[in-house]
């Protein structure tokens, strides 16, 4: 789908640019230029897994082409039709909060640019339909209210809705935060804004052709993927190339080009002010403009050469060629990204919570720590009904109020397990958190694993109870992150 848009956005963009150039050609340009964005490596990875990623692109450049085609046409219909992509994009991820400057722009544009424009009437039309889209909303209090399995942030009550809608845990824990409820110094800020922008120069490069990274952790929770001098100097290369592609493209369609500039500017303060290590969706849009106007300044660039130097005419079915433009982040990211023989994600999920008996007996309690751990394991058992019998617990998530409507009355009463009031300051808090809530009371009396790995929480649990390594083995869940080795630890009375 997004690719399909793709090609009616820059077909349009090409046929204004180079309007000298033959149907076949704008066809088979703008088809090669889609193709490439789809096979960059973070539309590729994120084409393939269960996540928010690929459908929030599909949006932005649904998005995208509404504006374009509302500057083409001027009708109120076209932008009307933008704020109805915003409004479900908005249902969707919270991210899409940036599609409104541009709509507003837009408005903005009408009223100046374009004659007896009923700007007030599709004011109000535009604000009715993104409300109505809202109105999808009222799903999640009613289906909280049913007591489903996984009831993420319980909205049931106006606040916890409230909060759930906009994020407030995202803000209130990764916003300007160096560390969950620690915020940033200025000193560890700028360090961080700059392992950041030396992380996203290199994933420029690294879209088409695996960059040479090293990974560095620092002060703050997360690895950033610091490239190579001269993959950071190619991606340096290909934003100036794609800023003239920017530039000349904002000469032909204003409205269009300023309005993904926008939404990309938009993205890069998010990136900028969240510390969130999983922050693959709002590099999305900004590699599809960045790369999409690196293609365009190539193309232009070649066509003012050769029209300066040569009077070479080239043949239409010379545009053929184009298509030899998607096969250089096919054939380089191919290996990276195809998982249709992978294995990982069964043989991590068996690691975490073995079907065997005799490595995870039953009635075992399993103390989970980040995404993969526990989003397998409930999938295995909600869905799969493996393990139905392993009480599954989410570290991370000790300090959520409204964690406790994941287990039943009788599983909290049974492992009688406590809820923190605040989030963790510290290994030292985080260990005893976790401690009072589900290992304190139940070890020895049932068997208990953790994938909790943070050496200074391992340090701070070693000093109550005894840790053992069960199994261990290395994975590479995310290239960005490169390779990860998942521990699984069981924990026993202390032996004195």
């Amino acid at each position: 789908g997004t690719v399909a848009i793709s090609v009616l956005i820059w077909r349009r963009v090409l046929t204004s640019l180079l309007p000298k150039w033959p149907l076949k050609a704008h066809l088979l340009g703008a088809a090669s230029i889609a193709l490439f964005l789809g096979f960059l490596r973070n539309s590729w990875e994120n084409s393939i897994v269960a996540e928010v990623y690929a459908l929030q692109l599909l949006f932005t450049v649904g998005f995208l082409f509404t504006l374009q085609r509302f500057e083409e046409t001027r009708k109120p219909s076209n932008i009307v039709a933008a704020a109805v992509v915003f409004g479900l994009a908005l249902t969707h991820h919270r991210l899409s909060v940036t599609f409104a400057l541009p709509l507003a722009m837009a408005f903005w544009w009408a009223k100046r640019r374009v004659t007896d424009f009923p700007w007030r009437r599709s004011l109000i039309s535009a604000l009715l339909a993104v409300l109505a889209c809202q109105s999808l909303y009222l799903y999640l209090p009613i289906r909280a209210a049913a007591q489903p399995p996984i009831n993420w942030g319980n909205p049931v009550t106006f606040p916890a809705f409230l909060n759930h809608v906009r994020g407030g845990e995202y803000m209130q824990f990764q916003l300007l935060q160096a560390f969950p409820g620690r915020p940033f110094s200025l000193e560890s800020y700028m360090n961080f804004f700059f392992l950041t922008l030396r992380h996203l120069i290199g994933e420029v490069a690294a879209q088409v052709y695996p960059a040479t990274v090293q990974f560095v952790t620092d002060v703050f929770p997360r690895p950033f993927a610091i490239p190579s001098a001269p993959f950071f100097v190619i991606g340096v290369c290909l934003v100036v190339v794609a800023l003239y592609g920017m530039r000349r493209w904002a000469k032909i369609q204003p409205l269009t080009a300023m309005g993904a500039a926008l939404v990309v500017l938009q993205n890069l303060v998010v990136i900028f002010i969240y510390n969130i290590a999983d922050i693959r969706d709002y590099y999305l849009f900004v590699m599809w403009v960045v790369w999409g106007s690196v293609c365009l300044g190539v193309l232009v660039g070649v066509q003012a050469l050769l029209q300066r130097y040569t009077r070479w005419a080239p043949r239409p079915e010379f545009a053929y060629a184009f298509l030899l433009l998607p096969l250089l982040p096919l054939t380089s990211n191919f290996s990276r990204c195809d998982m249709s023989k992978s294995d990982e994600p069964e043989v991590f999920a068996q690691l975490v919570m073995p079907n065997r008996t005799d490595a995870m007996p039953e009635n075992s309690i399993l103390i989970t720590m980040g995404d993969d751990p526990i989003f397998l394991s409930w999938y295995r058992q909600l869905v799969r009904r493996e393990r139905t019998d392993v009480l599954v617990f989410g570290a991370n998530f000790a300090s959520r109020e409204w964690y406790r409507t994941f287990f039943t009355p009788s599983q909290i009463e049974k492992y009688q397990i406590r809820f923190a009031d605040r989030i963790a300051q510290g290994a030292a808090e985080f260990a005893e958190q976790v401690s009072n809530a589900i290992i304190e009371r139940n070890v020895g009396r049932y068997p208990i694993f953790t994938t909790i790995d943070d050496p200074l929480v391992l340090q701070e649990l070693s000093k109550r109870y005894t840790l053992k390594l069960v199994a261990q083995q290395v994975f590479v869940m995310r290239s960005f992150w490169g390779p990860e080795p998942v521990r699984v630890r069981r924990i026993e009375p202390k032996r004195f």
